[in-house]
């Protein structure tokens, strides 16, 4: 059942608890909750050359989770695919800062190959922005300023400030998306 209510000059409609609209969140919840279990309990008890597909499927069920627990749900797989898109070459910027600021290393368990290590490294990549877009609708004033500080510390001190080579790109990005 759609309800309208006037909300200033125009009308908004939402679904009530009754609708299907309800159904098909309970429906998101319950199907992407059992993905979530079964991808996490495979990603950490198996050691298997597809351990970055569990990943990935990992984060794509928390991420439409995060939409359907969201005010206005999942956006349609367009806009989640070109955030996914986007996704790919900023993970591959903090891999970039990471051969200078040397805070992480992957411990690699089985060859991949050239193609391999780029292909599936870039579809777990693909995860990040989606999900971080999912679950950030609540911030953007003053992100595009603190973003290019944390950046311009970052890059002066990185020893100090490395936690901000995930905090700056997502401030800065996510700031210029809301000014829209």
């Amino acid at each position: 059942m759609r309800r309208q209510r006037r909300n200033g000059s125009r009308t908004v409609s939402y679904a009530s608890r009754e609708g299907p609209a309800w159904r098909n969140r309970v429906f998101v919840w319950v199907s992407a909750g059992l993905l979530l279990a079964a991808s996490w309990t495979m990603m950490w008890s198996l050691e298997t050359y597809w351990n970055p597909l569990f990943f990935v499927s990992t984060w794509v069920s928390a991420t439409l989770l995060m939409y359907s627990f969201g005010p206005s749900g999942y956006p349609g797989w367009r806009r989640h695919l070109a955030l996914a898109l986007v996704s790919v070459p900023i993970w591959w910027w903090f891999e970039l800062i990471n051969a200078r600021v040397q805070n992480w290393k992957y411990i690699i368990l089985f060859e991949y190959g050239d193609v391999g290590y780029a292909l599936l490294p870039s579809l777990a990549f693909s995860t990040v922005v989606p999900a971080a877009s999912s679950a950030s609708r609540a911030l953007r004033a003053g992100e595009i300023v603190a973003g290019a500080v944390s950046l311009a510390l970052l890059l002066a001190l990185p020893a100090q400030f490395f936690i901000l080579v995930w905090v700056a790109p997502f401030l800065i990005l996510d700031g210029v998306v809301g000014l829209r």
